[in-house]
């Protein structure tokens, strides 16, 4: 998924907050903590999860798919997993709802402005990897 989204999202969920008493994400909170080293900014925090997580994932994967782009590629994705089974599939898309979890859906539960900029992110190391990913992915384009 786009960096800043994800950025931005986790940052409204309040996982990488120095106060975290939200009781549904508590587990996920304590998660971060036992396999990721926080630095207590969360926006650091949440940029340096970005690029760890998705390093870690890479290392066991042979397909990348832009969660934006799921609707078109999943009928390839599933023919890679069940060869002859994507058009099946496809045919079903038209009735998947695109609105879980949406935008529009989320805003009356949000608890902070939307909407990172590349230049709300702190500079240095953590900033440049965070953006080569961005790149290799297909969301930054350099130049």
């Amino acid at each position: 998924r786009e960096p800043l989204a994800v950025i931005d999202s986790l940052l409204d969920l309040g996982l990488f907050a120095s106060v975290f008493a939200d009781e549904i994400h508590r587990p996920w909170r304590r998660f971060l903590e036992a396999h990721f080293r926080l630095c207590g900014d969360p926006v650091l925090d949440a940029m340096r999860f970005y690029e760890q997580w998705n390093q870690r994932c890479e290392e066991h994967a042979d397909l990348r798919i832009r969660i934006e782009d799921q609707c078109t590629l999943i009928p390839e994705f599933i023919d890679r997993l069940y060869p002859g089974k994507g058009a099946l599939v496809e045919s079903h898309l038209p009735r998947v709802s695109t609105k879980l979890n949406s935008r529009e859906e989320r805003r009356v539960k949000r608890t902070r402005a939307v909407g990172l900029s590349i230049e709300d992110l702190p500079g240095g190391k953590d900033r440049d990897a965070l953006l080569a990913m961005a790149e290799r992915y297909g969301y930054l384009r350099s130049g």
